[in-house]
């Protein structure tokens, strides 16, 4: 995996500097609890719709047709599952993002937690894992977010249970290993 940390400080550089990063926020921080539990909302809702979309009884009770199916909203949760947690980790630097916030979280992942080895420093304490497995959670983050768009606006919703499966497994390995970040260092 390839990551052009160079880039990465660069476009950091550029959102903090258009306001689109604020460093040093002061009131961040209070929310990371909040951030956490949105992100494990989301798994819920993507594990519930993935599930809905596989089960003729549940589609049944609830009056659906079997063919109806979920799994691009089960793309769009999984997405913003990872989303949320990983501006949970950055409020624990302080770090709020304000606007492009797509954008401003991926690259403020990249610059605080990839480009300084953080994350692959605390999955080796915890995990006896690589830099390499952060490398990936990190590549994850980017390409959940393509597949978002893909799913919400390209493909017809049947289409994308391999995509949305995917994502699920993605989320929740990202969810748990900020869950055991921010839990090891007392934040949640």
């Amino acid at each position: 995996m390839n990551i052009d940390k160079d880039q990465i400080e660069k476009e950091y550089m550029n959102l903090v500097s258009n306001g689109s990063i604020k460093e040093k926020d002061p009131n961040v921080s209070r929310r990371i609890g909040l951030m956490f539990g949105k992100a494990q909302n989301n798994l819920k809702h993507a594990t519930t719709t993935f599930e809905i979309s596989n089960n003729k009884s549940i589609k049944n009770t609830l009056k659906l047709r079997e063919q109806d199916t979920f799994y691009d909203w089960t793309i769009q949760a999984s997405y913003y599952t990872m989303f949320h947690a990983v501006n949970a980790l950055l409020a624990t630097k302080k770090i709020k993002i304000s606007s492009n916030v797509h954008m401003s979280t991926y690259y403020a992942f990249g610059k605080n937690f990839i480009n300084t080895h953080e994350l692959a420093d605390d999955l080796f304490v915890m995990y006896g894992e690589t830099e390499e497995k952060a490398l990936e959670l990190f590549s994850s983050l980017s390409e959940e977010k393509k597949k978002r768009g893909y799913a919400a606006y390209e493909r017809l919703p049947k289409m994308n249970i391999e995509p949305a499966g995917e994502s699920i497994k993605n989320a929740r390995e990202l969810l748990s290993v900020i869950g055991d970040i921010l839990a090891k260092n007392k934040f949640i």
